[in-house]
């Protein structure tokens, strides 16, 4: 019996075996795409990062916000810890956090 998951970020049905998002490409990519031909699928005509361009369409704040959705649920399983993925966290953003968690209780950098 063939096995799929419905990925929770962009809602398609994958196939569980040979899924390795390991092996993904980091970069959001936008392309535009045209017909190849009646029964020939499309073809790409041109691509972009998302992150660099400011003419797509692409709400980044809410992908980020669904990707953060979605850290939540794995950790919630009992099969990932908070501690498996601290050190793949990238240094700039691990003191982002840690800069709104201490503004949150009310801290803030010394100035002196």
């Amino acid at each position: 019996m063939v096995e799929f998951f419905k990925c929770p970020l962009c809602g398609l049905r994958r196939i569980v075996n040979g899924w390795h998002p390991a092996l993904l490409n980091d970069v959001i990519m936008v392309q535009e795409v045209e017909g190849a031909g009646r029964g020939r699928g499309f073809r790409t005509v041109s691509g972009e990062d998302a992150t660099e361009s400011r003419t797509t369409g692409l709400d980044l704040p809410a992908m980020a916000e669904r990707c953060l959705k979605i850290v939540e649920i794995c950790l919630r399983s009992t099969h990932v810890f908070a501690s498996d993925l601290v050190d793949d966290v990238p240094w700039q953003l691990q003191e982002e956090v840690v800069k709104e968690k201490a503004e949150d209780y009310g801290y803030r950098e010394s100035t002196t």
